[in-house]
């Protein structure tokens, strides 16, 4: 709807879902957010607000090309699902890539998505942050181990940034006078293969 040249959004259910909103990515015209418990919303200028994932969505990204959601299962583990990026739900082709042990409360709810992978932050109890890159075509997985002068205490690991083909890159934040916050810029293929990822 227009004013006085100005777009401006009105619908009540929108209203209701920004304002509780836990997460906001907007495409152009087109929104996502995530709203607790564990609702994807999608709409938009043009569409109205609906829940775009059936299930309970733990954590999600995108990179406009394909959508990743992580969801609690029964056993345990957190499944880890992707789609071709949409924000129609009867156009959603949900396909299950692998799982996490991650505990939910050690988990990057922010997950990065690009070039055909995603990457999120692990803080599992007793062991070092790191970031775990899966390929979504096969399943396959690398790890990014924290740097021991930032797992000592000097700077704390933050949710990656972004995924190209080739890099990733993580930021880190100082703690306890540390250095300062920086971005590590790390090339994928000289990551180790993760094999303690179910």
């Amino acid at each position: 709807m227009t004013e006085n040249g100005r777009t401006v959004v009105s619908a009540p259910s929108f209203a209701g879902h920004l304002n509780s909103r836990r997460g906001l990515l907007s495409f152009g015209r087109d929104l996502l957010w995530w709203e607790s418990p564990g609702a994807l919303i999608a709409g938009g200028l043009d569409r109205t607000a609906a829940r775009l994932i059936p299930g309970v969505v733990l954590a999600f990204g995108t990179d406009e090309r394909d959508l990743v959601w992580f969801e609690p299962t029964p056993a345990g583990p957190l499944a880890i699902w992707t789609s071709p990026h949409t924000l129609d739900p009867d156009s959603l082709v949900p396909r299950r890539v692998g799982s996490t042990a991650t505990p939910l409360g050690a988990l990057s709810t922010s997950l990065a998505v690009g070039a055909g992978r995603v990457a999120w932050l692990s803080r599992a109890p007793l062991e070092a942050a790191r970031v775990i890159v899966l390929d979504l075509a096969d399943g396959s997985r690398r790890r990014f181990d924290v740097p021991y002068h930032i797992d000592a205490g000097h700077g704390q690991l933050t949710a990656p940034l972004f995924l190209t083909e080739t890099e990733l890159f993580v930021p880190t934040a100082s703690v306890r006078g540390g250095e300062g916050n920086r971005v590590y810029r790390v090339q994928i293929h000289e990551l180790p293969i993760d094999l303690a990822g179910p």
